[in-house]
């Protein structure tokens, strides 16, 4: 082969390479929304919280900053708004209890020993 020629391949080469690394996305830098989806975002109605309307809530549940709990269930809530249970209790029937030593709670809510037996590490008659 002639060395032109050769010369001539590798400059091809050469831009080649150069057109296919600077034409690539740089992904740092990409938007995740457009210019159009951001000025519409703005249109959208407002969500619907329950401390403006009660019915947002489901039947059995209140209100309690802007969330609709169940307060003989919710750890953060239980029986009333803002009522927290300790961090080793469970809310149990609106009560904060401790299922690993709780005889009518032994593991779980309304799981009651059988009479005699007693209530360790959320097991009835444990050990």
């Amino acid at each position: 082969m002639e060395p032109s020629r050769v010369l001539f391949i590798l400059l091809a080469l050469a831009v080649m390479a150069t057109t296919i690394t600077t034409a690539a996305p740089d992904f740092r830098y990409v938007h995740k929304t457009s210019r159009f989806l951001g000025e519409t975002s703005n249109h959208r109605p407002p969500l619907m919280t329950c401390d403006k309307n009660r019915k947002v809530c489901a039947p059995g549940t209140h209100c309690c900053g802007k969330r609709c709990v169940n307060l003989m269930a919710d750890k953060f809530n239980c029986e009333k708004c803002g009522k927290s249970c300790r961090y080793t209790d469970k809310c149990c029937q609106g009560v904060c209890v401790n299922p690993n030593v709780n005889k009518k709670h032994c593991g779980r809510c309304n799981n009651e020993c059988e009479k005699g037996s007693s209530c360790a590490y959320g097991m009835c008659s444990y050990g």
